[in-house]
This record gives C-alpha cells, structure tokens and sequence, in this order.
C-alpha cells in the first residue's frame, strides 16, 4: 500500500510539472498572426490604433467571410459559425459557411497575462451576438496595439466600437 501511494504520489507531481510546463507555454503565432502584427507595428512603434485589411493579410487560403467572436455563448458561435469556444475569443475564416482557418485567442495562467493577439466585439445589450462576420471584400478591423502589465506589447482587434 506504501508503494501505491508513492507511485501515485509521484504521477501527480509528473502531471502538475507537464500543466504548468504546459500552461506556461505562450501561444506560438502562426504565419498570419505574425504578419497581423507585422502590419500594425509598420504604422507606429509604440501604442496606437489603426485599421487593418484582413484580405490583404489572409492569403495562402481560400476564404468569403471573416467571423471575429468572443466567449459567453458557445452554443450561439457553434451554431451560427461552427466553431467550440468554450472560453476562448477568436477568429474564423470561413468558406461557403464552413471554417477553413480558426485562431483562439486565451488568456495565458497562470499569469493571467491577456493573449498577444485578442478580439472584441461590441454588445450593448444581452441580445447583441458574440460574433460579428464581414464579408471578403469588406474585411476591414481595427487593431489597437497596448502594453500589458508585463511590460510587452499586445494587440487587440475588433471592429466598430469597443
């Protein structure tokens, strides 16, 4: 019995080193966050808010909507653009009404730094969706460059109002 609680003792602490290896992983930007970024830093060095062109910048695939989404109704993003986002905000680019490319955007513990790149969408009232689509050719956001409170430059993008 002594051995089983040591071995089971010796799992959990192999289990919480990998989390928190794991959870403190920061997010690997893929190609198109990378020039998402590349783009908002080509119009100021320190903090700012510009407009940026998606159909500019999401190339390599084919895509006619643009989805940028927030956590709090999962079943409504799931419904309307076929992505889980239990606690995640993102965004989608979709094909004829499927998802051809998904970001996640999430908060990174157990730091509680916000993610590099985030989106928001304005709602002003409990009916507003958690979503707002823009077609191809008006794929047009704003982006707000800021420092976190860890001192590094993050992004957020969205579009009207925030």
């Amino acid at each position: 019995m002594k051995k089983f609680i040591i071995i089971a003792f010796a799992l959990f602490v192999a289990a919480l080193f990998i989390f928190l290896f794991i959870s403190n992983e920061h997010h690997k930007l893929d190609d198109l966050e990378r020039r998402i970024i590349a783009s908002i830093d080509a119009v100021f060095e320190g903090e700012g808010e510009c407009e940026i062109d998606l159909s500019m910048l999401a190339t390599g695939f084919e895509w006619d909507t643009v989805s940028i989404f927030v956590a709090g109704n999962s079943a409504q993003i799931r419904s309307h653009l076929k992505v889980d986002n239990d606690i995640s905000d993102g965004i989608v680019f979709s094909l004829a009404g499927q998802p051809v490319k998904v970001i996640m955007s999430t908060y990174q513990f157990p730091q509680d730094l916000p993610p590099r790149i985030g989106y928001s969408v304005k709602r002003s009232n409990a009916e507003d969706p958690y979503f707002v689509s823009l077609p191809f050719e008006h794929a047009k956001i704003q982006a707000r460059k800021y420092i976190s409170s860890d001192g590094s430059y993050r992004y957020l993008l969205y579009h009207g109002q925030t």
